[in-house]
């Protein structure tokens, strides 16, 4: 796992070029909409890129995890669907039923049912196998990236993924090292049930990465959180903290809002009053896809000292698949519901 996520700057672009090359022609006509589809580890690519390309497009790009498919999808839909394995039923079911409409779909899998299904129409990037879905994020962004980039002539990436790669590559040695900041919080937050804190529209998605990325990797209970969202009813929740073992991890964007980042530094100063461990972790580089990656990365890194520390199988995680086991076995389905 280590070697994996020392690799992430050349898996970003491995899979970018993946992207452009399963591209063989132009759109006939430009969508309406994109609808990114996909859940779990497959699934975070899609809200990080939806944070990095709204400020883009002229067209809204947005995501689910389940259906049901939105009922406005149709033949002027490009719809995403991201699921590693090719075989998650959440996100076959919503491009079955995107097939059905006439929606354009770009499919990302390292095989599986996905790629069975598809259709001549249907655009394929096919993903490495042998990977965790959460360790392919680098060829599911890059993948993503480099097919919208061969789709939409006004759409270029390039630059932003050479900075993004040269600053990784400058940071993960830091970020994997026992004297680097990741390790250093991990090792604080061992025995707490540390909180992720985003600023909406801005690393709100990350911090979501972050408590999957604990509770995966190191088997550890994480949540997350969003501002503004929490100034309004998640505050008032600390009369009692001796009962709450708490850390908050503030991820911050050097273009929020300084009203966000206020309100963050309100809600830091209201928990560590109380006797609550605190953090502040913000982004780096000059582009969006630059300081959301980093962000990323610092997490992914994060997580594996915790699970170090745990001595945790960072690949292993039994319960899922243990689940997945048993609603097949249940018979358990997204379209049409549960057989008799």
């Amino acid at each position: 796992m280590e070697a994996i996520l020392r690799a992430f700057p050349e898996e970003l672009l491995e899979g970018y070029q993946r992207g452009k090359e399963a591209v063989s022609g132009s759109l006939l006509h430009a969508p309406k909409a994109v609808l990114f589809c996909g859940i779990g580890g497959s699934g975070i690519g899609g809200k990080i890129l939806a944070r990095i390309l709204e400020p883009l497009l002229s067209f809204p790009f947005l995501t689910v995890s389940s259906p049901p498919l939105p009922a406005w999808v149709n033949e002027n839909t490009l719809c995403i669907a991201s699921t590693y394995s090719g075989n998650t039923e959440e996100t076959l079911a919503l491009a079955r039923e995107a097939r059905k409409r006439g929606a354009l779909l770009l499919l990302l899998s390292q095989g599986g049912k996905l790629e069975k299904e598809k259709e001549d129409r249907d655009i394929f990037v096919r993903l490495p196998g042998g990977l965790q879905p959460r360790f392919a994020l680098g060829y599911i962004v890059g993948g993503i990236l480099g097919a919208l980039e061969a789709l939409f002539p006004f759409l270029s990436f390039s630059q932003d993924l050479e900075e993004t790669q040269n600053h990784l590559q400058a940071v993960i040695p830091t970020y994997a090292s026992s004297q680097g900041l990741p390790y250093q919080m991990a090792q604080e937050m061992a025995n707490l049930i540390p909180v992720f804190i985003g600023i909406e529209h801005y690393t709100d998605c990350v911090a979501w990465r972050y408590k999957t990325q604990c509770n995966e990797n190191a088997k550890h209970v994480a949540f997350a959180s969003t501002i503004p969202e929490a100034m309004h009813n998640e505050i008032v929740a600390f009369l009692h903290p001796e009962a709450l073992p708490l850390a908050f991890v503030f991820l911050h964007d050097p273009e929020e809002p300084s009203c966000c980042t206020t309100m963050a530094r309100m809600y830091l100063k209201h928990v560590a009053k109380r006797g609550i461990k605190t953090f502040e972790v913000w982004a780096q580089g000059t582009s969006s896809l630059c300081r959301a990656l980093s962000l990323v990365a610092f997490g992914d890194w994060l997580s594996i000292h915790l699970a170090q520390i745990h001595t945790e199988d960072i690949e292993r995680i039994p319960i899922v698949t243990h689940f997945k086991w048993l609603l097949r076995r249940l018979e358990c389905s997204f379209e049409g519901g549960r057989k008799p």
